[in-house]
């Protein structure tokens, strides 16, 4: 694979979507409703998180 052909499949519009615990993605569906809203305008590639900086910003 040329290296034209590996740019052309990187994707044009990359999101990110995150929640600070794993009970706002699973319970509340957060993370889901946020992925289909970025997909829904163009996104091509949505990185995703699930983790509080509480800790890191307090602890």
């Amino acid at each position: 694979m040329s290296k034209q052909e590996k740019i052309a499949e990187i994707p044009e519009i990359i999101a990110y979507a995150r929640v600070s615990t794993v009970e706002q993605s699973q319970n509340s569906h957060a993370l889901e409703q946020q992925i289909a809203r970025l997909k829904s305008t163009g996104v091509e590639l949505v990185l995703v998180d699930v983790e509080s900086g509480f800790r890191e910003r307090f602890g």
